[in-house]
This record gives structure tokens, C-alpha cells and sequence, in this order.
């Protein structure tokens, strides 16, 4: 399918493409939608867009979001899963201030959840930020924790990795 998708030489190809490789409710939905499939769909944006209004669940990306707590989970786990919760919702975002009160209220008591109660944050990617920060001196100033064990190598290198990630969102 990948090669074949590349080979197409336009977006309604593309459309094409993707209304033939659905089955089901979906497929019967796509083909009956309009006089023809490509004054429904003249786009592979519209596509996708038509899709997820239709088949999924309307509020269970929100839902998830809004449940969604750090728990016994990493925090850049919890982190990661709010990003791909909020990534979810872009056809409908929530208003940046639920998302930062969402993270914030998530976190679990913590040294983590005290630095970014400090900090007076307007947007998602700030207390992340911090939190991250806190959660790497935190720990690297507990004797050992550079001991060279895989497990701590592995979480210095997703913490840097997300870091870096949130520097470039940033900018």
C-alpha cells in the first residue's frame, strides 16, 4: 500500500485509494454519501475529517483526556500520553487553559508537581517543561542514580529526548 500510495499523482487518486481499501459500514457510508465519491470527498483531508466525525466516538478522545492522571505511570509516559490525547482532538482542540489544568491536576504529589505549581504557566508545553526538569534534578541528585544501570540510562535518555522535543515546539 505504501508503494502504491506513493505512485499516486494526485490527491482525489488518493481518495480513491482510500474508499477502496475501507470495508464495512465504512465503505457502504463513503459510497453512498454523495452523487459521486468525488464531489463528497474532493479532498484526502476532507476524507479523513468526514471519517472520525462519522465512526468515532464523539467525545471518547476528550473523555480520555480529561480522565487521563499520572497515577504509578513515569511522568514522561503520563506526558507522551497527553500529547498523543491532545494530538487526537485537533479537529476539535480544547482551549489551552483545560489542557494545562488537565497536566497539572494529573500529576501525582511530587516534587515534579510542586516546582510546576510555582511556575504561573499559559501554555501546555511550560509546565512540561518544568516538570520534566524538576523530575531529571530530582533524581540525579539521589546517590546512584548514574550507577550505569540500562533502566536509568534508558530514562536519561527519554527525558533529554523530550527535552529536546519540547525546546523545538517551543521555538
Amino acid at each position: 500500500m505504501a508503494m502504491g500510495t506513493a505512485l499516486l499523482q494526485n490527491e482525489q487518486q488518493r481518495v480513491t485509494l482510500a474508499i477502496f481499501k475501507l470495508g464495512g459500514r465504512a465503505r457502504e457510508w463513503a459510497l453512498t454519501c454523495g452523487t459521486s465519491v468525488d464531489a463528497a470527498f474532493p479532498t484526502w483531508a476532507q476524507l479523513k475529517q468526514q471519517l472520525s466525525r462519522v465512526f468515532a466516538p464523539p467525545n471518547q478522545i476528550r473523555s480520555r483526556f480529561l480522565a487521563t492522571r499520572q497515577g504509578k505511570k513515569e511522568l514522561l509516559d503520563y506526558v507522551q500520553e497527553l500529547r498523543t490525547l491532545i494530538a487526537g482532538t485537533a479537529a476539535d482542540p480544547l482551549p489551552e487553559a483545560v489542557t494545562l489544568t488537565v497536566f497539572i491536576e494529573g500529576l501525582r504529589t511530587s516534587a515534579d508537581r510542586t516546582e510546576v505549581f510555582r511556575v504561573h504557566s499559559t501554555s501546555f508545553e511550560e509546565p512540561v517543561s518544568v516538570a520534566l526538569n524538576a523530575e531529571y534534578n530530582f533524581r540525579s541528585a539521589r546517590p546512584g542514580w548514574y550507577a550505569g544501570s540500562a533502566d536509568h540510562r534508558a530514562v536519561r535518555n527519554r527525558w533529554t529526548s523530550a527535552m529536546l522535543k519540547a525546546k523545538k515546539q517551543s521555538f
